[in-house]
């Protein structure tokens, strides 16, 4: 099997990155609804489902930046 090329590599980065902005836009989303949310109407469950959401993003990050530089990762596939 031969290594995947830099235009895959680069295109599984770009996935990536694109994760991390749509992860991004949810909990910005999120934090905004659940600040309009009276304080005393906010919920642990409310609380939690934000920290989720705000460790989905710092993973999706570590993966762009840290664990998954340009094409790690990834399993290798035929087509290109």
């Amino acid at each position: 099997m031969k290594p995947p090329s830099l235009r895959k590599k680069f295109r599984w980065w770009v996935d990536s990155v694109h994760g991390l902005q749509a992860n991004v836009g949810i909990y910005r989303y999120m934090q905004k609804t659940f600040q309009e949310v009276p304080y005393e109407q906010r919920t642990d469950e409310m609380r939690e489902q934000l920290d989720r959401q705000a460790g989905m993003v710092g993973h999706c990050f570590l993966h762009v930046i840290l664990v998954h530089p340009v094409g790690s990762g990834r399993f290798w596939d035929d087509d290109d």
